[in-house]
């Protein structure tokens, strides 16, 4: 006899190893760790605002970003981001060039509570501008090292006809 296809059952194609003369009933899985979960001393929240979404020649424009921390202490050396998407080209603010800049030097530290970051001050939008849509502004705190986020991530979409 094959000990391949002994037992296997006429014409059923499948193959019999000989698992049940090696294996007593089904094995028990070694026990999995308990996951353990390290939570961040604070929450950190990143909130982008304007006055409208679309924008018509005499309307009031500005951006602001709502940074606000809900911890023990106030939250210290960790950059705030912002950058405009427009079409794929990304600006930086403050400096709202293509070279990364963060407000950093503006704000070493986030108190506990909410604060608002003037991104761009209000003034008036003005007639002969064109349209576009889709402009995106992000915003968000990083690790100092700049290398995790560390608040949610604020987003706006906006545009102007």
């Amino acid at each position: 006899d094959d000990p391949d296809t002994a037992n296997s059952g006429e014409g059923s194609g499948i193959t019999d190893r000989g698992c049940h003369e090696r294996c007593s009933g089904t094995p028990t899985p070694p026990p999995w760790p308990t996951p353990t979960v390290t939570p961040l001393p604070m929450t950190i929240e990143v909130d982008i605002s304007m006055p409208a979404a679309i924008f018509e020649p005499g309307m009031i424009c500005g951006c602001t970003v709502l940074v606000t921390v809900d911890g023990a202490a106030p939250l210290t050396g960790h950059p705030l981001l912002v950058l405009l998407d427009v079409y794929g080209a990304l600006f930086f603010a403050p400096s709202f060039t293509p070279v990364f800049d963060s407000y950093l030097a503006q704000y070493p530290a986030f108190p506990v509570g909410e604060t608002m970051v003037t991104v761009i001050d209000s003034f008036e939008w003005p007639s002969g501008a064109g349209a576009a849509s889709h402009i995106v502004w992000y915003a968000g705190i990083t690790d100092p090292q700049i290398t995790l986020l560390r608040s949610t991530i604020g987003f706006f979409e906006f545009g102007w006809r």
